[in-house]
């Protein structure tokens, strides 16, 4: 159940985020609101996340995936572009997080 509850929140960041970015520099009122409900929303399912999930696991997770899903997100929604060294930087994330994820589970 820890693992949804990570899911759904990281889904609130990420859509926060964009909508952060869809704001305008917080002109647009929809995007201010959606921006801040879903920030609030995603801290509260990180909160439930880490009562039975490692701290450092969760977070790592949480603020990777978010990272890789705004940026191929915002690729698709605002055509932001990537270089070769954005891309490399993506794949070390991810495998960043692997590392974490297998050194907590043999700990």
């Amino acid at each position: 159940m820890a693992w949804i509850l990570l899911v759904i929140g990281i889904f609130f960041s990420v859509g926060a985020t964009l909508s952060l970015r869809a704001s305008a520099g917080f002109s647009r009122f929809f995007f201010i609101i959606v921006t801040i409900a879903g920030y609030v929303i995603a801290i509260i399912f990180f909160g439930f996340s880490v009562r039975s999930l490692p701290l450092g696991l969760v977070y790592a997770i949480w603020s990777s995936t978010g990272i890789v899903l705004v940026a191929i997100c915002s690729y698709f929604i605002f055509g932001d572009k990537f270089s070769p060294t954005s891309i490399f930087g993506i794949v070390l994330i991810l495998i960043g997080v692997v590392i974490v994820r297998l050194a907590i589970v043999t700990a």
